[in-house]
């Protein structure tokens, strides 16, 4: 399980969707904290290549750090990982679908019926789950969304 000595949340949805752009807008909107990215990539192996283009966006954003990591790679290692690199305030989590984090499911266009829904969907873009809290498609208004969560989750323990 994720420890509370850093803020965490995942960002989840249909490939195609825009999270990696929406995760581009989040980071400068979430500074002054330290924030690192952790996409889960679909592929097994990730080389130089295609390891790098993502991770690029995030840096240019002012990422402190970025890590994408295969699908075969566990959530907890692929933390421990991303966090050695140094004083991490926030991390953004993207795609890790099972990890035991709170999630913005991010499907402003919907979902296909094929699509699961894993635990831990604490908002959504869209309004693909029934009874979850839906959020304008606007940076800022989900950036104010994810600094209430993580004061929710550090005065409570419960992102909920």
């Amino acid at each position: 399980m994720v420890d509370n000595n850093f803020k965490c949340c995942g960002i989840i949805g249909p490939s195609g969707s825009g999270k990696t752009t929406l995760i581009e807008q989040l980071i400068p909107l979430l500074m002054p904290l330290k924030i690192a990215v952790l996409k889960h990539s679909h592929h097994h192996w990730i080389g130089p290549e295609s390891s790098h283009k993502d991770s690029k966006r995030y840096m240019q954003a002012g990422a402190l750090s970025s890590l994408c990591v295969p699908a075969n790679m566990p959530f907890e290692e692929a933390l421990r990982q991303l966090l050695s690199v140094g004083d991490v305030s926030a991390v953004i989590v993207e795609s890790f679908r099972n990890a035991p984090i709170p999630k913005l499911l991010y499907a402003p266009n919907g979902l296909d019926k094929e699509w699961y829904l894993p635990n831990g969907i604490v908002a959504q873009v869209g309004d693909s789950v029934e009874g979850v809290a839906a959020l304008r498609n606007d940076p800022i208004a989900i950036a104010e969304w994810m600094v209430k969560l993580w004061e929710r989750t550090v005065q409570t323990g419960n992102p909920g």
